[in-house]
């Protein structure tokens, strides 16, 4: 079977958010066969890797393809360029390594594109993965900075 969708991720500093995106992409409703992944990978030493192994563990025959390809940029346009370069789907998916997908979400896309020809891209709903405590606090703490400052 041939590959339909390439979903293309960049991956830095990504150990404590690709899980969740990862198990996003398997509750996908659509087939898995028709799917391939990139995910282009630079080097950190974080539990990325790790994370991404225990997936591919998981999900051997699954997917079409899944590649895990190193990079030496970390800039996450340069990780889409290669992504796209090396796809070879019908379709392309750019997906950042902390946006978790609906289930239905390839399914309605395909749908979509099959239904009108002139459609040349799909956008979609997302779930943001929740910022760490200290995160929001840093956030919260530039606010009231911000504030102070009146700015």
């Amino acid at each position: 079977m041939s590959v339909l969708i390439s979903i293309v991720i960049p991956l830095y500093r990504s150990g404590r958010t690709i899980g969740e995106v990862l198990k996003s992409l398997e509750a996908m409703d659509f087939s898995k066969e028709r799917v391939e992944l990139l995910l282009i990978y630079y080097p950190t030493n974080d539990d990325t890797l790790k994370v991404v192994q225990e997936f591919l563990e998981r999900n051997r025959g699954v997917f079409h393809d899944i590649r895990v390809i190193p990079r030496g940029d970390r800039c996450a346009n340069v990780a889409r360029n290669l992504g796209v370069k090396l796809s070879r789907g019908k379709y392309i998916m750019l997906l950042n390594d902390d946006i978790v997908l609906p289930p239905n979400v390839l399914r309605k896309a395909i749908e979509i594109f099959n239904s009108n020809p002139l459609v040349g891209a799909v956008t979609f709903p997302y779930v943001l993965q929740p910022p760490r405590v200290n995160e929001l606090a840093m956030f919260l703490g530039i606010l009231v900075g911000l504030v102070r400052l009146k700015c």
